[in-house]
């Protein structure tokens, strides 16, 4: 909104997971962030990487972060997009009810999300937890190399939510 109260409500909600991380561990942090950002767009979907891992058929998997944290790992068949950019035409293409699935689960891919709700897009989903919990639970990710254990960390403050001992953090 103009008056930027969920933006301010937001950053306070980040600082408080920070200090729940060092109280009550990266799980309370994660589910604090996401309540938040659910709190932020209540109109978005969202799918646990474990309905997405035991998803039958293969969804369009989208990633919104950057080249840079695409290039360090994502989920198999996952396909990068601008999430400033229009969504390319072959995406478009699909029937609105399709099953798409945005990934980096958070607040830039629940913006998209809304997004295309909003656009008549009946089958969009955010992932729960982002790729840090997709990673931490040890799923599958890849990168051009092949499979790897290494998530981007976004930045210092992200870089607490991977677990070191499940996966490891490019710099």
């Amino acid at each position: 909104t103009p008056d930027g109260r969920p933006r301010r409500r937001l950053l306070l909600g980040l600082a408080g997971a920070l200090v729940l991380f060092t109280l009550g561990g990266r799980h309370v942090c994660l589910a604090l962030i996401t309540g938040l950002i659910r709190l932020e767009h209540p109109e978005v979907g969202w799918i646990s990487g474990e309905e997405l891992a035991r998803s039958p058929m293969a969804p369009v998997l989208v990633d919104v972060r950057t080249w840079e944290e695409l290039e360090i790992s994502h989920i198999v068949g996952a396909r990068r997009l601008d999430s400033g950019l229009p969504m390319p035409p072959d995406l478009l293409l699909l029937p609105p009810d399709a099953d798409r699935r945005l990934l980096r689960g958070w607040r830039r891919s629940a913006v998209l999300v809304a997004a295309l709700q909003a656009a008549g897009f009946t089958r969009v989903r955010n992932l729960d937890g982002s790729l840090f919990r997709w990673a931490n639970a040890g799923r599958t990710m890849v990168n051009q190399d092949g499979p790897t254990s290494v998530v981007h960390r976004y930045n210092r403050a992200w870089g607490l939510l991977p677990d070191r001992s499940a996966v490891s953090l490019a710099v």
